[in-house]
């Protein structure tokens, strides 16, 4: 998936959470599969607490992390993308 850097994504209010310890538990209502998100994972689905554009995301865990940009877009896009297929998010266009 190539996402615009201007896209925006948003959390849906199709799932539940739940923290545990380092992790955070999340289920999709729509399909029933459950997630858990640690590390780098964890900090993308915290930062998109409010809805950001796909550039504010690379730009984010590339100051958390060290890792080269497109590795990190390209990272980045396959996990939104698994996301969006759940229900789990939601991308618009710019």
């Amino acid at each position: 998936m190539t996402l615009d850097p201007a896209c925006t994504i948003a959390r849906t209010e199709t799932h539940v959470e739940t923290e545990l310890d380092d992790e955070i538990i999340a289920m999709s209502v729509q399909t029933g599969l459950v997630f858990s998100f640690t590390n780098t994972a964890r900090e993308i689905w915290a930062f998109l607490g409010e809805e950001r554009r796909f550039e504010q995301i690379v730009a984010h865990m590339m100051a958390e992390f060290d890792v080269a940009r497109d590795a990190c877009e390209a990272d980045i896009a396959r996990f939104i993308e698994t996301l969006a297929d759940h229900g789990m998010v939601r991308v618009s266009d710019a």
